[in-house]
């Protein structure tokens, strides 16, 4: 956690995903991307099969966020779960840590992986029993360097499951986070100058 106030409860608590064992393509690509030390049925491996492995990464999500006492919860990942790129777009795999978010009341994901700003803030949530009343941020903040300029509406599966309230794949930029346990802000930013080309605040209840 960040911050805190004088009772020593943090401001904001950030949990981390291993984004990329999870993406079947990248499992598949055996000769590419080497994951043979986190399954099998060797000694020392963590799990025997790949949905062991799964249930142990929602496991650790959940125990980070349900620990945590900070008053906002951010988890961060490489891959977009929600995303309206058409070279890399949402991840379906993603799917159990999109529930794990939704339930246990994460403020915002934040990913890269595609090369643009996007700001995307779901109409509905993934049909989770139990889902925080605040709807997830999914942001991508992947336009550090090389940009893509790829963003379209009918790339978010599945169709009108989120609002795309701010977008750029041609200007280099990056996303910054400021919050007190009474709001926070996230903001896409950009330029020569890092001016504010989208804001986001979101006040505790």
């Amino acid at each position: 956690g960040a911050g805190g106030d004088a009772a020593g409860s943090p401001v904001v608590g950030v949990c981390f995903v291993d984004t990329s064992p999870w993406v079947w393509s990248y499992r598949n690509a055996t000769e590419k991307y080497r994951f043979d030390g986190l399954i099998g049925d060797d000694p020392g491996r963590a799990s025997e099969t790949w949905r062991d492995w799964e249930d142990d990464q929602i496991k650790s999500l959940e125990q980070c966020l349900l620990k945590s006492r900070a008053s906002w919860k951010i988890v961060v990942g490489h891959h977009g779960i929600v995303s309206y790129s058409e070279k890399h777009g949402s991840q379906p795999e993603l799917i159990r840590v999109r529930l794990a978010l939704e339930r246990l009341g994460a403020i915002a994901y934040l990913n890269g992986h595609d090369h643009n700003l996007q700001h995307v803030v779901p109409t509905k949530t993934a049909n989770t029993p139990g889902a925080k009343a605040v709807a997830v941020r999914y942001i991508t903040t992947g336009a550090g360097s090389k940009l893509r300029d790829d963003v379209d509406l009918a790339n978010a599966p599945p169709k009108g499951d989120g609002s795309l309230y701010f977008q750029t794949g041609t200007i280099p930029g990056f996303v910054a986070v400021r919050a007190s346990h009474a709001k926070i802000v996230f903001e896409h930013r950009g330029g020569d100058r890092g001016e504010v080309l989208y804001s986001d605040a979101v006040v505790a209840r």
